[in-house]
C-alpha cells in the first residue's frame, strides 16, 4: 500500500495542483538505481539498496487518513488544500484500500521502504 496508494487517491478523487512550492520527487528515492546514483555522485563508494518490509498497525482504517493530515507535512497541505467533497473521496478510497488489511481485530497495512546505505571514503 504506502504512498503510492495515498497519491494515487488524492489524483483519482482531487488534484495534487493545489499551489504549493514545486518539491523534489517522494519517490525518487525509493528507486534503487536513483539512490545509488545519488549516493555515488555525492562521493560514497559502496552503495546498497533493500527494501524493508513495515508494517503499520491500525485499530480503523480511518487512522491512516488522520496520520497522514495529522502527521506529514506535503500529503497534508495537499490533502488540506481539496474540496471537501474531494477531501471525502480521498478519505474514502483510502479507508478501502485500508480495509483488504484486515487481521483480526485490526488491519495491518504493508509500508515498506528503501534503505540505502554506503561508505564515506
Amino acid at each position: 500500500m504506502g504512498f503510492g496508494t495515498v497519491y494515487a487517491a488524492i489524483r483519482a478523487h482531487g488534484s495534487l495542483e493545489v499551489g504549493l512550492p514545486a518539491g523534489p520527487n517522494f519517490f525518487l528515492l525509493s528507486d534503487p538505481e536513483q539512490s545509488t546514483k545519488a549516493l555515488l555522485t555525492a562521493g560514497f563508494v559502496s552503495p546498497s539498496c533493500r527494501q524493508v518490509p513495515q508494517v503499520w498497525r491500525v485499530s480503523d482504517p480511518d487512522e491512516v487518513f488522520q496520520s497522514l493530515v495529522e502527521g506529514t507535512v506535503r500529503a497534508a497541505a495537499t490533502i488540506r488544500a481539496q474540496s471537501p467533497p474531494a477531501r471525502e473521496a480521498i478519505r474514502a478510497a483510502i479507508r478501502n484500500a485500508v480495509a483488504g488489511y484486515r487481521c483480526g481485530d485490526s488491519y495491518e497495512v504493508p509500508m515498506p521502504a528503501t534503505l540505502a546505505t554506503a561508505v564515506k571514503p
